[in-house]
């Protein structure tokens, strides 16, 4: 008996709650406009992440409403302008710390034994690098992805001159130390001025490559694949110049040149891998991290097996951590594909949803217009909350 009136109360709320199609559609229409009225004012208090998801829910539960297209809008202008201005702190940020480094870099490279331009430096370094950074994005919006290609910008060719200084000895002189028996031995070395004057050049060089990249449409994703791509082909190229040296003891030319050569390989194919792929930021850090754990696996087979061979000692972590970067491949595929936009269904949230996209939802009350008898016997329509307890989707 209570099973029965159970399903009867159960069935009188469905039928309440699906009137004639004109007044669904109306009230569902005025359902949403009401909650797009409502998104404007929580953006206009500063709640922006409160109303984008307020814009998203009536993307998808009122996709069939006129309103759901002024909702989409309204949600691509709230991510524009959260994307242009959400690189803005970290590119300050950066710039401060890039100011720092060569305010300590450049009296290193005139190799200065005097304190004080060390401290002129840390004072004048900063305050450029934060003053400097206020004026471009005062001028020049800025969003993530931009400012992660202009910091890697200046990191990469910072290492690349770096690495091009150490091949061609630029720099190198001539050191004599006694020997300790009257006479003295001397040796080729690169003079500390020469190797902080190569970084200079280079992040230099990176600076003015970095402002030309934030004028470009980038992705942040794009960057992150870019970036850790370019990081992988270094340490691979450095794991490749000692398995390949017959003794598995390269030259520090041979390491400088394969680690070089792969890291800029790699970087130049994770270009248009990037912009055909599209992936995003999260997916690149699962990618790497899961290369990472692979390659601490790695070493920690190494340190079981006590591995005395230097080339087996290296092959193991490196083939670790190319099976943790390909196996995390794999398994993260979903992860961007789940990124696109689910087809607006519908109707609103139900308790049951069946048939397409079945599952558990959350009911929300939803305004009604409910046929009702007056005292002389005649049909009037009152307004009315009501919930969907199931609904079936085709």
């Amino acid at each position: 008996m209570r099973a029965s009136v159970l399903i009867l109360g159960i069935a009188t709320l469905l039928t309440a709650a699906a009137p004639n199609p004109v007044a669904a559609q109306e009230t569902r229409a005025d359902t949403a406009a009401v909650l797009v009225a409502a998104a404007r004012r929580l953006a206009a208090e500063g709640e922006r992440d409160v109303a984008a998801n307020l814009l998203r829910y009536i993307i998808r539960w009122y996709g069939d409403t006129p309103v759901a297209q002024e909702a989409a809008r309204e949600l691509t202008f709230a991510d524009r302008a959260r994307a242009a201005g959400g690189g803005r702190t970290d590119f300050i940020v950066t710039n401060t710390l890039f100011g720092a480094w060569l305010g300590v870099a450049v009296p290193a490279a005139f190799e200065a034994d005097d304190p004080t331009p060390y401290g002129v430096g840390l004072i004048a370094g900063p305050g450029l690098g934060l003053l400097g950074s206020l004026m471009y994005t005062r001028t020049y919006p800025i969003t993530s992805g931009q400012t992660a290609a202009y910091r890697w910008s200046f990191l990469w060719l910072s290492w690349q001159v770096f690495l091009i200084q150490e091949l061609t000895g630029i720099g190198m002189r001539e050191s004599c130390s006694p020997d300790g028996v009257g006479g003295e031995y001397c040796y080729d070395e690169t003079s500390s001025g020469a190797r902080f004057g190569a970084l200079i050049a280079g992040g230099a060089a990176g600076i003015g490559a970095g402002l030309a990249l934030t004028r470009l449409n980038l992705p942040a994703g794009d960057v992150a694949l870019v970036q850790d791509a370019s990081a992988w082909g270094t340490t691979f190229g450095a794991a490749l110049s000692i398995l390949l040296a017959p003794d598995g003891d390269p030259s520090d030319n041979a390491v400088y040149g394969w680690m070089a050569a792969a890291g800029n390989g790699f970087l130049l194919g994770a270009i248009p891998l990037a912009r055909a792929w599209r992936p995003s930021v999260g997916r690149v850090r699962l990618i790497t991290i899961s290369g990472i754990a692979g390659g601490l696996v790695g070493i920690g087979l190494d340190l079981i097996g006590d591995v005395d061979d230097d080339k087996a000692a290296v092959a193991i972590p490196t083939l670790g951590a190319a099976v943790g970067l390909a196996a995390s491949t794999v398994l993260t595929a979903r992860r961007d594909a789940s990124r696109a936009e689910a087809p607006a269904p519908v109707g609103g949230g139900a308790l049951l949803q069946l048939g397409r996209d079945a599952g558990i939802g959350v009911p929300l009350p939803e305004p009604r217009i409910l046929p009702t008898l007056t005292p002389d016997g005649q049909v009037s329509r009152r307004p009315a909350m009501g919930v969907r307890i199931a609904e079936l989707r085709f």
